[in-house]
């Protein structure tokens, strides 16, 4: 299995762990997972398609590491909005598709998610709303397979990457 199914495996399973009361920790590793599985997902999608090929493994590997979280969530968060720069909209005329809106949309909403789950230390979850985020990410897995071959999500997966330098 991959690394992202890995880990939404793993939120799920966090999520079943103490069957009455679910300790915070749990919780918070759940929604964290979640994020964790959506990043990786995208990060594998987007070093297949920029870096393609059996013999380049090494190299995809290596552009996987140049990824940031706050880079992604940046682009993300254009995309989810619509709002593309000037350099974008003769590439994507029509704007971005709907799916990729909400796949960018998710990811900025867990990004934020996991953010306070990992360092609000007052945040209180409940097994309820950490559900529903893990939900979001399996219902993004699903749009993912929808989305895969539209044209425009090779230009969401490559502004993940260089979002900053098409940017200054």
């Amino acid at each position: 299995m991959s690394l992202h199914a890995d880990l939404l495996e793993q939120a799920r399973h966090l999520l079943r762990k103490e069957p009455r009361r679910p300790k915070q920790a749990s919780l918070r590793r759940a929604v964290s997972a979640a994020y964790y599985a959506f990043f990786h997902l995208l990060v594998h999608e987007s070093s297949k398609k920029l870096i393609s090929g059996a013999t380049h493994a090494r190299l995809r590997a290596l552009t996987a590491r140049a990824f940031e979280h706050g880079t992604m969530k940046q682009a993300s968060r254009a995309f989810a909005s619509g709002g593309l720069p000037p350099g974008l909209q003769p590439i994507l005329p029509h704007g971005v598709p709907a799916e990729i809106r909400k796949l960018a949309d998710v990811f900025v909403n867990l990004q934020n998610a996991r953010h306070g789950a990992d360092y609000d230390v007052n945040l209180k979850l409940t097994r309820h709303e950490t559900r529903m985020l893990v939900d979001r990410v399996e219902e993004a897995f699903q749009l993912w397979q929808t989305v895969r071959e539209d044209p425009a999500i090779r230009v969401y997966l490559t502004a993940l990457l260089l979002w900053r330098q098409w940017n200054r």
